[in-house]
């Protein structure tokens, strides 16, 4: 009967690790589950706040866009400002004369930016379909 009983009570015993184990399994499963779940909150907090960062820097491109238009406009204005002491306009518009010397310069600057721009927008949409090598490159000079 000893003996009966001590195999009984291995089996026990052993039940009892088995359900220790199955326990100590769920438990790391459990442990895997939350860790999952934890890296996804923070994989979508990063996305949101690169999104974030994203729109923050194209806000900043395009205040600087702005600022960068402004200060071209300026100068475009007092590079011509002298030529309207030289000559005063008149406001009644005469067709039959030639164009005012400070108009005719105004004309020009916004049609040589306006053809140097999309020159520069040829050359770097064309750079970026022929080498995604150069874009690194671009995006340093240019940012969007």
């Amino acid at each position: 009967m000893v003996a009966i009983e001590q195999v009984e009570l291995k089996r026990e015993q052993e039940e009892r690790e088995r359900q220790r184990d199955r326990q100590q399994i769920e438990l790391y499963k459990q442990k895997e589950q939350e860790q999952k779940e934890r890296d996804r909150e923070q994989m979508e907090i990063g996305r949101k706040n690169e999104d974030k960062d994203k729109k923050r820097s194209r806000q900043l491109e395009n205040i600087i866009f702005f600022v960068r238009t402004a200060i071209g406009g300026g100068q475009i204005f007092s590079a011509s400002y002298p030529l309207i002491k030289d000559t005063p306009i008149k406001w009644q518009p005469d067709f039959s004369l030639p164009l005012h010397p400070f108009t005719a310069t105004i004309i020009w600057s916004l049609l040589f930016g306006l053809i140097f721009s999309l020159l520069i927008l040829g050359i770097l949409s064309l750079a970026r379909k022929i080498s995604p090598r150069i874009l690194p490159l671009v995006r340093k000079i240019l940012p969007r």
